[in-house]
């Protein structure tokens, strides 16, 4: 039995998910709510009505409607950013917090070259 994301709380790492599309739906979150040291407590993406959606189908509690909210979450101990690479390449996601961890998936080494 898998449970909701809000029956394991304070006994897992407790994630932000950021980037709502295929990847997290289909892969992340399942892998989360499956794990139990994982727990998704919040997510948000560029599109408030689906970060709404995306909460009520996985038992996420706190939807944001943008990704500055969530990284501002004090109870959040991991940012886990599904975007697609362009877009954090790009700079439109916000710097996390210093007290925060952050997962960045697919991997960025797409632009490994542009930093050196």
């Amino acid at each position: 039995m898998t449970l909701s994301s809000g029956e394991r709380r304070g006994k897992a790492v407790r994630w932000g998910l950021v980037g709502l599309g295929k990847f997290a739906g289909e892969a992340i979150a399942p892998a989360m709510l499956a794990s139990e040291r994982a727990d998704i407590v919040a997510c948000a993406t560029r599109d408030p009505q689906k970060a709404r959606a995306f909460a009520e189908h996985f038992g996420v509690p706190h939807p944001y409607d943008t990704y500055e909210e969530l990284v501002r979450d004090p109870d959040i101990d991991a940012v886990f950013v599904a975007t697609p690479n362009a877009i954090r390449y790009r700079g439109r996601f916000v710097r996390v917090r210093p007290s925060a961890q952050s997962s960045c998936g697919p991997c960025w080494s797409t632009f490994v070259s542009r930093f050196r």
